[in-house]
């Protein structure tokens, strides 16, 4: 038999051997955890790691057969210029049937229509899931081409519009390798909102526009999609695939002031009034070589309404040249003076322009009148040059001034007779209603005039409209470098 000394030995020594065993199996526990966390971990990453790999490879060869995303002119919707995306336009990752991995969901335009895409792992391979058409409804242009995407819980659907069907849409999401419908939803076209089973449903729909935007969603979409691929290949992939050329960046500070001027004065439109009709808003765009070192100048002329003799009877203006430095678009002349006939003959205003030595020179006619216009006023001709990167110059002077029918005559700041006057004074278009001129020396565009010359005013805006376009173009147009 043990003494009592015997039993608490054993018991000492066997309470040492227990902590040691439960010291050895928490530092166990401890590793196994770890070894798992990190093997997750690592796993986690990897994963990653194999889907921006497989995404990328897809964006890239999307964005080599089809182009980056661009923006592009889409039309007219309420007399408001609209934009759309061509190239790759959408890019998003989204886990569609809730299993903890991520898959690819791309769109892009191919000869004005606009794919879906989903890839999405299957064991190692990264496949085409799921190709179909976006939303467009040809009774509602003005909607654009559209993505719909609907989350519920921790999944996604794809919204398609029903065949034969403007109100109601299939709801498509991932069953094991492949997408099929499993519900429906309701679409109203008229305010784009969406319903679940009759109610209203705003929080859980997504509509992506990739045409029928304004410019600045365009832009912003634009980013956007920029953004998401550089996930997947790499923010210095994609800045090095949408370097702006210097012409791209002329366009877009020029797309700016246009931006700014439709917003202080209203989109070019034509106006019609009791008198007649007449250019509004930012009326005249154009793209003009003034002083003829081969780079153009922006030239707008925008209703003044600010101006308090403004009516629509007789809207004032106001004209603006900028040009690009290379940094800035600079604003280098201002004026309010556009040409009108003399003594009210006619309602018209209109601009100038002359050619001459290669360059393109801004000119007016301008009159004044006393107490009695028929016998007291004043007329003033000037031609505008263009003569530095800096500004224009006053290069032409002719005025008349008439008292009570006495008529002293000045050209270029001096006195002048009569007879000079006659062979020098008359230079510009239309001065004191002088109407032999020289049509291939000098343009004259109607601004305001009467019903007649509606057709007139219709063509300057179509012109404004296509020059913005073309700005709009050249700012997006945006080339792979290999």
């Amino acid at each position: 038999m043990f003494s009592s000394a015997d039993n608490n030995t054993y018991s000492k020594k066997q309470k040492k051997q227990f902590k040691y065993f439960t010291a050895l199996l928490f530092v166990a526990v401890i590793c196994i955890f770890i070894s798992v966390t990190a093997v997750k971990i690592l796993n986690s990453g990897s994963r990653e790691r194999s889907f921006r790999e497989a995404a990328g490879k897809v964006c890239s060869d999307i964005i080599s057969e089809y182009g980056s995303c661009r923006i592009e002119a889409s039309g007219v919707i309420n007399e408001n210029e609209r934009w759309a995306l061509s190239g790759i336009s959408c890019v998003k990752h989204m886990d569609f049937n809730a299993d903890g991995s991520d898959e690819l969901f791309v769109a892009y335009s191919n000869e004005g229509t606009y794919f879906i895409e989903v890839w999405g792992f299957k064991g190692k391979e990264f496949i085409n899931l799921y190709k179909d058409k976006v939303n467009y409804l040809e009774d509602f242009k003005n909607l654009g081409r559209w993505i719909t995407i609907y989350s519920r819980g921790s999944k996604c659907y794809i919204g398609k519009i029903k065949e034969n069907s403007t109100e109601e849409m299939d709801l498509f999401t991932l069953k094991g390798n492949e997408f099929k419908a499993v519900s429906s939803c309701g679409f109203n076209p008229q305010d784009m909102s969406y319903s679940v089973k009759g109610k209203i449903n705003i929080n859980d729909f997504e509509t992506i526009k990739l045409s029928g935007l304004t410019a600045a969603r365009a832009e912003y979409n634009q980013n956007s999609v920029n953004d998401a691929i550089s996930e997947f290949i790499g923010e210095k992939y994609v800045n090095s695939t949408v370097l702006q050329t210097d012409e791209q960046k002329m366009a877009d500070a020029f797309c700016k002031v246009i931006e700014l001027k439709n917003q202080k004065y209203g989109v070019p439109t034509v106006s019609v009034s009791d008198s007649g009709c007449f250019a509004d808003g930012a009326a005249v765009v154009r793209l003009i070589d003034f002083d003829g070192d081969g780079k153009e100048e922006l030239f707008v002329i925008s209703r003044n309404k600010s101006d308090f003799n403004d009516t629509d009877a007789t809207p004032q203006y106001i004209m603006d040249v900028f040009s690009w430095d290379g940094t800035t678009a600079r604003k280098v002349f201002e004026s309010r003076l556009l040409s009108s006939y003399f003594d009210n003959s006619r309602s018209d205003v209109f601009y100038i322009l002359q050619k001459k030595n290669g360059k393109v020179n801004i000119c007016s006619n301008t009159y004044s009148y006393g107490e009695n216009p028929g016998k007291t006023w004043r007329a003033v001709s000037t031609i505008n040059e263009m003569t530095s990167s800096n500004g224009f110059e006053t290069t032409f002077t002719a005025i008349i001034n008439s008292t009570n029918g006495y008529k002293t005559y000045r050209l270029n700041g001096k006195s002048s007779y009569k007879r000079e006057f006659e062979k020098e004074g008359y230079a510009v278009a239309y001065f004191c209603n002088e109407d032999d001129y020289n049509k291939d020396e000098f343009e004259v565009v109607l601004l305001n005039t009467d019903e007649s010359g509606k057709k007139a005013i219709e063509a300057l805006i179509t012109e404004t409209q296509e020059t913005v376009k073309r700005l709009y173009s050249v700012k997006a147009n945006q080339n792979v470098i290999a």
